[in-house]
């Protein structure tokens, strides 16, 4: 875990790329009899790891311009891992062999243009989908406390309390989640913010309104569903022209 953590010191320039980060977040989180099924469940040391979260956690949330974020998406596509490492060398094994149900989640990239297709691939985008999932399902594992004692703090596992969902200000926490959205379509950013929003109500709905997230979830499930329409009509026409015939 410590490599992770260490790869992950600086937020916009990761030490190694996205498949090495995929494959050593799975091989240090996730139990050796479901790491190829369920690769974003935890052990429970991991559970109770607080500095694990908050650096997962503060990679997503830090705040960026759109030109860093498609910076960080590129630096993690490009590999110059030392492969001669036999650590980081399982790291890729295990990456490649798990990071394709990432992909697999994504509505948009079997339904948008050839153009936007290539911003969808798993060496760009998996790990962050990855560290989304891993996130919510921490959560949810932690979801059996109430949220008043999370709000007393001092509980020993993550989050501790609402301040570590806040590190950054509400405003810039629903900024961030909002440009991850534009920049991976996928819905377990929405889920994740409910999740939050179940722990910091007050703090962050607010801000909710104020940048109109509510909006943005309907702009994007019609683009959704606009992208799916458009790519079953042509279908629908050439099924109604066979059996015209």
């Amino acid at each position: 875990m410590s490599f992770l953590l260490e790869s992950l010191s600086v937020e916009d320039n990761p030490k190694h790329c996205g498949r090495c980060l995929y494959g050593a977040l799975v091989l240090c989180t996730a139990p050796p009899e479901i790491r190829n099924d369920a690769p974003f469940k935890t052990t429970n040391s991991t559970r109770r790891n607080i500095d694990f979260w908050n650096t997962l956690y503060r990679f997503l949330v830090t705040p960026r311009s759109d030109t860093q974020v498609e910076g960080l998406l590129a630096r993690l596509s490009q590999c110059s891992c030392q492969m001669g490492d036999r650590s980081i060398t399982a790291y890729h094994i295990t990456g490649q062999k798990t990071e394709s149900w990432t992909i697999e989640r994504l509505w948009i990239l079997k339904h948008a243009p050839p153009l936007l297709k290539p911003k969808y691939t798993t060496a760009r985008i998996a790990f962050v989908i990855n560290v989304f999932c891993m996130l919510y399902r921490g959560m949810g594992d932690t979801g059996v406390r109430s949220v008043k004692s999370i709000a007393k703090g001092g509980v020993e596992l993550w989050p501790t309390s609402p301040a570590d969902l806040v590190p950054f200000g509400a405003d810039e926490l629903v900024r961030s989640l909002m440009q991850w959205y534009r920049f991976i379509p996928d819905t377990i950013i929405y889920q994740l913010t409910a999740k939050i929003l179940h722990v910091c109500q007050h703090i962050l709905l607010p801000s909710l309104g104020k940048f109109k997230f509510c909006n943005a979830i309907a702009d994007s499930t019609k683009e959704m569903v606009d992208l799916q329409w458009s790519s079953f009509l042509p279908y629908s026409i050439r099924a109604r022209r066979h059996l015209a015939f």
